[in-house]
């Protein structure tokens, strides 16, 4: 921190205050980015295996990942469940490019045979993915005398049966461990006389050797074949002398070394048998032999000097160990695992350990008469000991989770593949330094649930639902490329047809000129993945413009700014400020993760759904409540030169990256028709879905903006060269912010399937029925709901629903509902000194003469004080 403070002190005297406070926020705010960044290197993801088939569904499947390699991917067995019989599908799976399937393996290449042969295959396990995706697969099939065949798998192969440079067959019978194969060696045991099981996952561990000879023999992945030349054999009972038996459970990377339990008298130890290779002689070692502590070796390093396993405690306990074998000797260290409520282990196996011998992972167990309760997979390492995964990895995976077993480490000790509980995929590859899974867009989506049961619906555009309708809302959040949600990955409650309203806007505002409903449906992904990163709070909220008479909108405004401006003939220079709507905040939804289900539509009118995380923070998705403020410049700040940042860059509900979705309601307008195809109350259903929309001059469309983009910038300016004080309106065209009143007639006239040519007109275009085509006059006597009244260069509303009729002789009196985009009363149409206000519905009474189309006298809005007098009424035309 000294390094910054100095560079302050140095240039404190050529800054100018606000300058120079500026630059330290800005500095302190680097070095304590960068801290931030070094502390998060060595961070933890998690990513869920999730299976890719086309047609399966629901259960109709199993996964079985075997192995990881040190790039993170994962190799294993998909087994989909047929009639009669079983299908294997074997795959690889990859970080970025999810679970590849490899086709059913019935056809085999054997080199022995000029044509492929066909084989029934009864089970699969892969024995080893080596670094460029090439698969070592055991296959049991009836096809060969064994029973089981070793086979590669390539790209360019195929699936290929091993054999040596002789052809001759590699002798399998009953099983192989997947620690006697590498990438460059395989071992043989022959003869073979059976394979010892644990019972869990069916995952062999360890071959009987008997008297038998151990081979092993180099690999080559190019031609799928075992080399003879330069291989080395031993016999056990030679090393160690007769009257015992021998169980294999790994060899090191090297091929010198070999690791198991040496079994006599009913007491079994662990044992290693290194060969030497200056003198091309083996020699055996055995943990704790005569002792009362026997167990076996499970695990051994790439150099075959660390071994690790399991052996029995004074108190009858099996726990792990770990051994180092030197030329001088040796030394053991026992292993405790630690107990917590309710979990008290008792048994502790050793699945793999890192090539340097320094880190061993395996899965510790509370056990009952053989039977396992419960389990937990630990991690252990010489300087921190035994660390439970799903208690060191917390922060970075959702707290639902847990981790009884693991299946595999890759040799370096970077990826872990585990199986994972309490999530539909159930097995998971985590990556010690990866960096952890911020979501990096999250979309809202809604449904309607309603509309999606009503067979040849009326209206097939859901995305604009019904009073009385029920919706769900969904939060679909990708994180580099991938589509993740919550925690329904595995189920089918993603189908049917989403929509996100709200989103799609043409650079000047506004949707597209020909609004097309299918641009608002949101296709799912084919793939949704499970979200694995840490917990994601999401809480809900509803929001609504808030913009009234005794909240006006004149208070809220930005800061103001130095401009040199054209208005009119004359360049002018001074101060413009921005104004902004507000939006009230109610979160009345309760934090549900990243579904709300069963939302009643209440009443008609815009209202946003807004979903953003609370607790901790998240990079790049921190943004404020709906009418927070933030200059944009600062926005951009950080956005462009920051190199993190806390706070995100957009706060406005019409970008495509925000967390918010517009749900414009309908209301059920059966007073104007019993017929919903009916145009007219078609046309009126649509406008009540726009109220509460913000006015704005000009306007024609819902608008989307929350906060912090003008609605109008303006501002008193003098004119360059006399200094003439002139007004500057920039609110110069629409800028995608609300609607105005005809803006709101044409809008709803166009969704309800009027032939008008255009989103927006003049109020004289909609009362001139001689030189527009857009409607016919009408008399107060035949004035029903959907009608409309207007005033030419003045203001137009709608007749939502007509409460009372009085009729005397030939004058006619009216309590109406009214829905209309209001500005001020005085004004209605807006204006450079228009606060600006909202579509509303109000009532208010008229009176005129039964067979005129003119209003003489109106009472006022109870709302806006609007008074209809000489406005006439008019019929949009079919």
């Amino acid at each position: 921190m000294g390094t910054w403070r100095w560079q302050l002190i140095k240039i404190r005297e050529s800054l100018s205050a606000t300058e120079f406070w500026r630059m330290a926020r800005k500095m302190i705010f680097h070095s304590f980015a960068m801290l931030f960044m070094i502390s998060f290197s060595t961070a933890q993801r998690l990513l869920l295996i999730e299976p890719a088939i086309e047609g399966v569904q629901g259960y109709d499947f199993d996964i079985y990942p075997h192995c990881v390699n040190e790039r993170g991917h994962a190799a294993g067995v998909l087994v989909k469940r047929e009639p009669n019989r079983f299908v294997y599908f074997p795959f690889v799976w990859a970080p970025e490019q999810g679970m590849i399937l490899l086709p059913e393996p019935t056809t085999l290449n054997d080199p022995a045979y000029n044509d492929p042969s066909q084989v029934a295959v009864y089970g699969i396990r892969v024995l080893n993915l080596s670094g460029d995706g090439r698969l070592l697969l055991r296959i049991e099939t009836d096809s060969y005398p064994s029973g089981f065949v070793l086979v590669g798998w390539s790209s360019a192969t195929g699936y290929r049966v091993m054999r040596s440079e002789n052809d001759r067959l590699f002798y399998t019978n009953s099983c192989m461990l997947r620690k006697l194969v590498n990438s460059s060696l395989i071992a043989e045991v022959s003869p073979l006389i059976g394979c010892y099981r644990d019972g869990y996952y069916e995952d062999e561990q360890m071959i009987y050797a008997g008297e038998g000879n151990i081979t092993i023999y180099p690999f080559d992945y190019e031609s799928m074949r075992f080399i003879e030349q330069g291989s080395y054999s031993v016999n056990l009972s030679s090393v160690f002398g007769g009257g015992v038996f021998f169980f294999i459970a790994a060899m090191s990377r090297n091929g010198h070394a070999l690791v198991g339990e040496i079994y006599g008298y009913n007491v079994g130890y662990p044992f290693q048998v290194y060969r030497d290779e200056a003198t091309q002689r083996w020699r055996g070692n055995i943990l704790g032999q005569n002792s009362s502590m026997w167990g076996m070796a499970q695990v051994v390093s790439a150099d075959g000097a660390w071994v690790a396993g399991r052996r029995r405690r004074p108190d009858n306990r099996y726990l792990p160990f770990m051994w180092h074998i030197r030329s001088d000797g040796y030394s053991a260290i026992d292993i405790d695992l630690p107990s917590r409520e309710s979990f008290t282990p008792n048994y502790g196996d050793v699945v793999s350990i890192t090539a340097d011998g320094t880190m061993i992972v395996g899965s510790a167990q509370q056990r009952e008469r053989g039977d396992i309760i419960a389990s937990k997979a630990y991690q252990w390492t010489a300087g921190r000991g035994v660390e439970y995964l799903e208690e060191k990895y917390r922060p970075y995976i959702p707290p639902h989770y847990s981790f009884p077993f693991i299946i595999d480490m890759s040799a370096n000790g970077r990826y872990l593949l585990l199986r994972v509980v309490g999530s539909c995929a159930g097995y998971g590859v985590l990556d010690t330094l990866g960096v952890p899974m911020f979501p990096d867009n999250p979309t809202v989506v809604m449904r309607n649930e309603t509309a999606s049961r009503i067979t040849n619906a009326p209206d097939d555009r859901h995305a604009y639902p019904f009073v009385g309708d029920t919706i769900t809302l969904a939060a679909i959040v990708r994180y580099q490329g991938r589509y993740y949600f919550s925690t329904m990955a595995c189920g089918t409650e993603l189908s049917g047809q989403w929509y996100v309203p709200g989103h799609h806007y043409r650079p000047g505002g506004g949707e597209d000129a020909d609004f097309n409903f299918s641009h608002l449906r949101y296709t799912m992904p084919r793939r949704i993945y499970e979200w694995s990163g840490g917990p994601l709070r999401f809480e809900w909220y509803r929001t609504q413009h808030y913009a009234d008479l005794e909240n006006s909108l004149s208070p809220y405004m930005s800061n103001s700014r130095v401009i040199r401006v054209r208005v009119g003939r004359f360049m002018a220079r001074g101060a413009a400020y921005h104004r902004w709507y507000m939006y009230s905040e109610d979160r009345y939804l309760r934090p549900e993760g990243l579904w709300i289900r069963n939302i009643a539509a209440q009443g008609p009118g815009t209202y946003r759904y807004y979903v953003r995380l609370g607790g901790d923070r998240w990079i790049g998705l921190h943004q404020p409540k709906p009418g927070a403020w933030r200059d944009p410049s600062q926005d951009e700040e950080v956005f462009n030169e920051w190199p993190l940042f806390f706070e995100h860059r957009s706060q406005n509900c019409d970008e495509a990256d925000e967390l918010a979705i517009r749900i414009s309601i309908r209301a059920v307008a059966d007073w104007v028709d019993d017929n919903p195809s009916n145009r007219q109350r078609k046309f009126v259903e649509w406008a009540s879905s726009f109220v509460n929309v913000a006015y704005e001059w000009g306007g024609w469309w819902y608008g989307g903006r929350a906060d912090d983009k003008a609605q109008h910038s303006g501002a008193w300016l003098r004119r360059i060269g006399d200094g003439v004080r002139v007004f500057y309106n920039g609110h110069a065209g629409y800028e995608g912010y609300g609607i105005d009143c005809s803006g709101l007639v044409a809008a709803s006239a166009r969704l309800a399937g009027y032939s008008f040519d255009q989103w927006r007109m003049t109020t004289r275009a909609l009362e001139d029925t001689l030189q527009y085509s857009y409607c016919n006059s009408v008399t107060l006597g035949n004035l029903k709901a959907g009608d409309l009244l207007v005033k030419g260069g003045r203001h137009v509303v709608i007749v939502y629903r007509i409460n009372h009729v009085n009729e005397q002789d030939d004058t006619i009196t009216m309590d109406l509902q009214i829905l209309h985009a209001a500005g001020e009363p005085n004004e209605p149409r807006g204006g450079n000194d228009s606060i600006g206000h909202k579509v509303l519905i109000e009532s208010v009474s008229i009176n005129g003469h039964v067979n005129s189309d003119q209003i003489e006298t109106s009472e006022r809005g109870n709302t806006t004080g609007i008074n209809l007098t000489g406005y006439v009424v008019r019929r949009l035309r079919e």
